[in-house]
């Protein structure tokens, strides 16, 4: 791990890395589908992940649980370069931007090992979850009071990573 970790991206080092031990051989697999035409593998996959291998993961004994598909639901921006050339931009710009304001940090509260009688609670949205909010990332304020969006030099899609 020590010497792969340089050669990591800084995003990635940011997130954590977790290294576990794993044994190749499986004890037991399960198959999950939907009749319902509105859930495709994508969305059961992500169901999965976020509902359902938690709790199997907390049964006493278990080592590992995984889902074979790889896919992930990531959120996708198309970049187009004739609009960030119209507006002055470089992808760096967009990439500071969508950093800076779908950040992770941890909430607190001020003021309470004071002596004085209040106390601010710190609390934040967290990552940005839907294509709504990542449209509406704000890259540059321009002079006249507007500001330039993501979605007005981007496409932005969530879907399957990959």
């Amino acid at each position: 791990v020590a010497r792969a970790a340089p050669l990591l991206p800084r995003e990635v080092t940011q997130s954590g890395v977790t290294t576990q031990k794993q044994q190749t051989s499986a004890l037991m697999f399960l198959t999950m589908l939907s009749e319902n035409e509105e859930y495709d593998a994508t969305y059961i996959q992500n169901y999965l992940n976020i509902n359902v291998l938690p709790e199997l993961k907390r049964i006493n004994g278990v080592g590992d649980v995984s889902v074979f598909g790889a896919k992930n639901y990531a959120m996708r921006v198309w970049l187009q370069p004739e609009r960030l050339a119209a507006y002055n931009l470089v992808p760096q710009d967009v990439i500071g931007a969508i950093n800076e304001q779908s950040l992770e940090a941890a909430a607190g509260s001020l003021g309470q090992n004071n002596a004085e009688a209040f106390e601010y609670v710190i609390t934040y949205g967290g990552r940005y979850n839907t294509e709504e909010e990542y449209k509406n990332i704000i890259i540059r304020a321009l002079d006249n009071g507007q500001f330039i969006r993501l979605q007005d030099v981007a496409r932005v899609e969530l879907d399957a990573e990959g």
